[in-house]
């Protein structure tokens, strides 16, 4: 288990090397996984979050557990999980490996109602363009604010 979580990172790795190479962003489908985010950080079933999650999807949740997409879908909560009472993004970015595989980077944060910060959760989702409709293939999630234990 611990060589796949190090075979994932090493992949991860390299492909964000490749984004630094800077290849240019197509604006309408930047646009396209901005939505899926905003729809995904804000479903309410675990079916509306399956809408976006490839059949072959894996992932790394904020304990370091991989999962794959019946895993993720079956441990769904829809957000804000409390104490936070709103979630919003910050520095959400995308990024093009080629035409059909995208790349989202950005922190996820959770706030109280005085605005107080409860969480924060960095992430990068990978999304891979297949037949005509963009799906995460890939997700990996970090907690950065509360420091993990």
């Amino acid at each position: 288990m611990r060589r796949r979580h190090l075979n994932l990172v090493l992949v991860a790795v390299t492909l964000l090397g490749a984004i630094a190479q800077g290849l240019p962003p197509d604006d309408a489908a930047a646009q396209t996984i901005r939505r899926i985010e905003d729809q995904w950080l804000h479903a309410k079933t675990a079916q509306e979050a399956g809408r976006f999650l490839a059949p072959d999807f894996i992932g790394i949740n904020t304990r370091g557990i991989i999962e794959n997409r019946v895993q993720r879908l079956a441990r769904f909560r829809p957000a804000p999980q409390p104490p936070a009472t709103l979630v919003h993004f910050e520095h959400l970015r995308v990024s093009f490996l080629d035409p059909a595989v995208a790349i989202a980077t950005g922190k996820v944060v959770g706030t109280a109602g005085d605005g107080s910060r409860v969480y924060i959760v960095a992430f990068s989702d990978m999304f891979c363009l297949r037949q005509g409709r963009w799906l995460a293939v890939h997700a990996q999630e970090t907690l950065a604010y509360p420091a993990a234990p």
